[in-house]
């Protein structure tokens, strides 16, 4: 019935656990001479002091890990970034621990089986904060440095000026292949400004361009004042646009001989 097959399955668990107890008190047996014991159970309780002072860090560190919102994990917990606070709790955690350890054997079932799953998660945790420093110390502690290859990407709009220090409008830029140079934001000025027909005629062909990207896109922001003439700057060009005679120079007479 369902009692026999209930005590059969409690036997083979029973004959399992025994079976792992025998092969752990082989190994017990076969390891102590290396380390000098009769059994390597008694070189253990000799660690159990040094154990008792390691959990008791571990146990602060996952308690500052907890208190700095899963931060990255150093050698001592500084919650709120505060070193002494760190060393109260790494005291206070190493004392709890001894106390804890010296009343284990006390302990009814329950409470040795949580506090060896407790102890389980301590370890792994140590053994990941510790690859965790490893890899910061290899690689020297400094995070990786990002190079931005575009120089121009924080260009907002581009202003262009001719000789005489007059604003352009209406500029567009093209590259040595012809294809046009877009920089800036299109929506530096503003919304972004419908497309208009933008009209260029090059060996006898006309191109008809959209209005996206003519500068400047916002001629009231440009860093010298919009159009007209800088302070300063050359006068204008003559309108013919011939170039005015420079002066002579003034003969100087020669001396006749006496």
């Amino acid at each position: 019935g369902a009692g026999a097959d209930r005590s059969t399955a409690a036997a083979r668990a029973a004959a399992a656990v025994e079976g792992v107890r025998s092969r752990l008190r082989a190994v017990n047996t076969t390891m102590g001479p290396l380390l000098g014991y009769a059994a390597a159970s008694d070189f253990l309780r000799l660690l159990r002091p040094a154990w008792w002072i390691l959990r008791g860090y571990l146990a602060a560190m996952v308690l500052g890990y907890v208190i700095n919102d899963a931060g990255p994990i150093g050698l001592l917990p500084r919650p709120g970034g505060s070193l002494l606070a760190g060393l109260v709790i790494v005291a206070a955690s190493v004392l709890g621990s001894i106390w804890l350890g010296r009343r284990t054997e006390r302990l009814t079932r329950w409470p040795r089986l949580t506090l060896a799953a407790a102890t389980v998660l301590l370890v792994l945790f140590g053994v990941a904060g510790f690859a965790a420093a490893d890899f910061r110390a290899r690689s020297g502690g400094f995070a990786p440095a990002y190079v931005n290859a575009n120089p121009y990407d924080r260009v907002a709009d581009v202003y262009v000026y001719d000789e005489n220090g007059r604003l352009l409008e209406n500029v567009r830029l093209f590259d040595q292949n012809g294809q046009p140079i877009d920089l800036g934001w299109p929506q530096w000025c503003g919304p972004n400004r419908p497309a208009s027909p933008y009209r260029i005629v090059r060996d006898g062909v006309r191109y008809d361009l959209d209005q996206t990207n003519v500068y400047p896109r916002c001629a009231q922001d440009a860093p010298f004042g919009g159009p007209g003439p800088l302070p300063g700057a050359s006068s204008s060009p003559s309108p013919t646009g011939t170039p005015s005679a420079a002066p002579t120079a003034a003969p100087t007479a020669t001396p006749t001989p006496r």
